[in-house]
């Protein structure tokens, strides 16, 4: 097998056909099918909501009270 993200080199021959070169050897490559992904319903996940926060009464944030600047500067 090939390491991911290896650099190759790809070749088209005169009939239409594809090869990988790696290490001076040919590897074919050919076409893959992918399979029809059936669609699930959406769940709504209710943990993915996002809850505002609100400190309590003790809370530090509710303990500080931001000075006036005119209060600071002497009379």
């Amino acid at each position: 097998t090939i390491p991911a993200k290896t650099p190759v080199e790809v070749r088209k021959t005169l009939d239409g056909r594809l090869f990988v070169w790696y290490k001076g050897k040919p590897y074919p490559l050919m076409e893959a099918t992918r399979n029809k992904a059936t669609k699930t319903p959406e769940k709504k996940k209710e943990s993915s909501e996002k809850k505002s926060y609100k400190p309590g009464p003790d809370h530090p944030w509710r303990k500080y009270r931001p000075t006036n600047s005119k209060e600071l500067k002497p009379a």
